[in-house]
């Protein structure tokens, strides 16, 4: 049998196969295939990593299950990043969903790097009215916190870290994972437009063009935008993950897409040139 036919009559089961392990291996192994530069994603790398130790830094989890993919990456790397700096670590939520991810994402690296509640780190639970809470916090964050109270019920003024912490200006910058709104607007409309707070981004790819213009006016630090973004700020950090091995896993699952039809069309054209096909 010619090369041409046996070419054209691969079973497409096999290929199959082929696009599964293309897209599933990258996503447990990284292969760290190179990812486009993004100045916005630098920068917010950039701001965090030159904040010195003792700075306070509020991660905000503004999202739904909607924006893990997108957005736990970025976290991962800031927030490890907090840790290796020595930075104080407040979590917070704009969404319900949010709170359970501040203890999800966030006890595998307090636990990673040692981290005590209350010394290192602390979380202020959901903020079900989040116009409410912004605006009270600036003056009045104990108030502004359900009650003056943690995620875990316990009294702000009980928690060692939150001694000096009273008010908005208190924090070094916001850091806000966020899939819509509430998020950066809103931060920056109540915090960093009255109260000069430093606004950063991480947000899914939808809203980049959103956040670009944010950065651009200055009302940003940066935005670490989707899956390419956060695979960037993995490179940039010396850490490969989740999300570089999702753009992988794009980029390999296209590779074989187009070898697929290169080779198609070698052995269509081989088989016109021997007169089999018209």
């Amino acid at each position: 049998m010619p090369w041409y036919k046996r070419l054209m009559g691969i079973d497409r089961r096999v290929l199959y196969i082929i696009m599964v392990l293309a897209i599933a291996i990258p996503m447990f192994y990284p292969l760290g295939l190179p990812v486009p530069s993004d100045e916005p994603t630098q920068a917010a790398y950039d701001y965090i990593t030159s904040l010195p130790a003792g700075s306070k830094i509020l991660y905000s989890l503004d999202t739904s299950a909607s924006g893990i993919t997108e957005l736990k990456p970025a976290f991962d790397v800031l927030v490890r990043k907090s840790f290796e700096l020595g930075h104080k670590v407040y979590f917070i939520a704009l969404w319900a969903e949010g709170n359970s991810f501040a203890k999800i994402w966030g006890d595998p690296i307090t636990t990673e790097y040692k981290a005590e509640y209350g010394v290192d780190y602390c979380n202020l639970g959901y903020q079900p009215s989040y116009q409410s809470f912004l605006e009270q916090s600036r003056s009045d964050l104990y108030g502004a916190c359900n009650g003056g109270v943690d995620a875990n019920g316990a009294k702000l003024t009980t928690i060692p870290m939150m001694k000096n912490v009273t008010k908005a200006k208190d924090f070094t910058c916001v850091v806000t994972f966020n899939s819509g709104d509430p998020g950066p607007t809103a931060w920056i409309q109540q915090w960093n437009s009255t109260e000069s707070v430093p606004i950063v981004s991480s947000s899914v790819a939808v809203n980049t063009p959103t956040m670009t213009n944010y950065y651009q006016a200055g009302l940003l630090k940066g935005n670490v935008s989707g899956l390419s973004g956060a695979a960037y700020l993995e490179k940039i950090a010396g850490k490969l993950g989740a999300a570089t091995g999702g753009m992988d896993s794009q980029s390999m699952g296209h590779v074989v897409i187009i070898l697929f039809l290169i080779l198609g069309n070698i052995g269509y054209f081989a088989a016109r040139k021997a007169g089999e096909v018209k």
